[in-house]
């Protein structure tokens, strides 16, 4: 991850030339350039959240003919660490205003992105929306002193930028991670708490009223991790003689104690033969996630097939009435009418 450095320049519906210097990327990487030089009335928004002050003042912006652009805007650059780059595009908007342009990449061999690009095309996603923020670690990692880590970030500017991506796909139901993100990992709980600020915050026009038109989800869910699955897991590692309490890829994951961890569940998903084999596919592709003495894949194939086959959620908002049980998260939701 990185943000290209790139001395500023003029962009008045001409040419825009900003000669970027390299960087930390590494000699003779791919860069993928497409993502944040293809700027479209769709992910505007993104692009000006963290100015929402000109974006208010500019008004609309199109961005086309970005060069060097080849396979799609992939680039691949083949040269000296610290060597420059010309990045051109043509800039388009109202008024007169000078601009800056500022390049992003992402190298495509990541290994993490990689694997999520690769889990949603198993699911069928329609997209994945990327924020800006880079990974971080469990807590005492090296890599949450990142100054881009997504743990350092505050909560507020991260609900931000969740507010744009509600007010760009206006969704009827959103879901996110539980209280403890899962496995207490620092990323799910700030998106967690980001998320949860976002859900009451894109519904009222006096919050962020650059990012776009109010919007107001019906309902907000956390998905939750079965206990059962959990508990089943804790046992069989310990017939193994592997200590729960330290599993996962760096043993940092104390599966012992999650599954201590219950949240209320209100929805309950029956996942048809199809949908399972999707899941299945898609948590294949996170093979750099599967610690080296885990259980052997056709264990964990069982259980979940058996006990994994079913989604749970907790309806977080609006409150649930006791004994509530949902078996759909668009019960109770009226069709979505798009403003004339």
């Amino acid at each position: 991850d990185g943000v290209a450095q790139f001395r500023r320049a003029p962009c008045l519906g001409e040419t825009l030339v900003d000669r970027m210097a390299a960087g930390p990327l590494p000699p003779r990487k791919a860069v993928d350039l497409a993502p944040r030089l293809a700027v479209t009335h769709r992910n505007l928004a993104m692009a000006l959240v963290q100015a929402p002050d000109i974006a208010a003042r500019i008004g609309s912006i199109s961005i086309e003919n970005a060069r060097p652009q080849m396979d799609g805007g992939r680039y691949p650059v083949k040269r000296t660490l610290g060597e420059r780059v010309d990045v051109y595009a043509t800039c388009l908007r109202d008024g007169h205003e000078v601009l800056g342009g500022a390049v992003r990449y992402r190298a495509p061999g990541k290994r993490r992105w990689s694997e999520l690009r690769c889990a949603a095309t198993a699911l069928g996603l329609a997209d994945v929306l990327h924020l800006g923020y880079r990974d971080s670690g469990m807590p005492g990692s090296p890599d949450n002193r990142h100054p881009r880590a997504l743990v350092t970030a505050p909560i507020e500017e991260v609900a931000r930028d969740v507010v744009a991506v509600i007010r760009q796909v206006r969704p009827q139901v959103v879901i996110t991670f539980d209280p403890i993100g899962g496995y207490y990992h620092p990323d799910h709980i700030a998106m967690h708490q980001a998320t949860a600020l976002a859900f009451h915050q894109a519904g009222r026009p006096d919050h962020f009223p650059a990012l776009g038109a109010p919007w107001s989800p019906s309902k907000l869910y956390y998905w939750v991790p079965s206990r059962t699955l959990l508990r089943l897991a804790v046992r069989a590692l310990r017939l193994l003689g592997r200590d729960p309490s330290r599993s996962g890829r760096n043993n940092d994951v104390d599966l012992a104690s999650i599954a201590t961890v219950d949240f209320p569940v209100h929805t309950r998903i029956r996942l048809s033969h199809r949908v399972l084999a999707r899941k299945h596919a898609a948590g294949a592709c996170h093979q750099s996630q599967l610690p080296p003495g885990s259980l052997p894949r056709r264990a964990v194939r069982v259980l979940s097939r058996y006990l994994g086959s079913t989604e749970l959620f907790t309806l977080a908002h609006p409150r649930p009435w006791n004994g509530l049980s949902e078996i759909d998260l668009f019960d109770g939701v009226a069709a979505a009418k798009e403003p004339s």
